[in-house]
């Protein structure tokens, strides 16, 4: 797993170098007012580049975030967890990764589904938020976990499956497979900030 990781960060460092320099030029270019000049020559070919190390930048944080995701996997799966509560959000992250992987679908996924989904994972939300409640001396991070953390993925699914019944540009656009769409924002919630709530729990 470390060697994956190793050949994603890489390639997102140096991703990240690349554009870094492509916008120094841009910004240039633009003060300059070189533009003018040149009819958006240069520009636009900056853009394109922009463009293109963008969509490859999309790929490697997914290769990324899968990897993160598999960590976690790995680390529940195979050590004694003794805090009980710490044990069950980690159980219970285990059971939002079928919403993840449904998202992953982008616009080949069901929507019944995801409903169907979201129901039976707001339902266990306030059930825990209940327990959770009853039970004196528990760290931040279980609480975390499900009033902030779960409780983002949830509201802004459910919203979106209201939107979606009425607004089908708005439930295509969502559904992209790109950057900042509710799917990809929910993925990240599910895959990296519940994960990383789980494993500060751990500390």
């Amino acid at each position: 797993m470390r060697a994956e990781f190793a050949v994603s960060i890489d390639s997102a460092t140096e991703l990240l170098r690349l554009s870094a320099l492509a916008f120094k030029d841009l910004a240039g270019y633009v003060a300059a007012r070189d533009f003018e000049g040149d009819q958006y020559r240069k520009g636009d070919e900056l853009n394109a580049k922009l463009v293109e190390w963008g969509q490859k930048c999309f790929a490697v944080a997914k290769d990324l975030r899968a990897e993160h995701r598999k960590t976690a996997q790995f680390i529940l799966q195979n050590f004694d967890i003794l805090d009980p509560m710490v044990r069950r959000m980690g159980e219970d992250w285990m059971s939002t990764l079928p919403l993840a992987d449904e998202l992953a679908k982008g616009a080949r996924a069901d929507l019944g589904r995801i409903g169907a989904l979201v129901d039976q994972l707001t339902a266990l939300d306030e059930q825990r938020k209940h327990e959770i409640g009853e039970v004196t001396g528990e760290g931040p991070w279980p609480s975390r976990f499900y009033t902030i953390e779960l409780d983002r993925a949830l509201v802004s699914m459910r919203r979106f499956l209201r939107d979606a019944r009425t607004q089908p540009v708005l439930r295509d656009m969502q559904m992209a497979d790109r950057p900042r769409t509710v799917f990809d924002f929910n993925q990240d919630l599910i895959d990296l900030e519940m994960s990383e709530a789980f494993f500060y729990a751990l500390q």
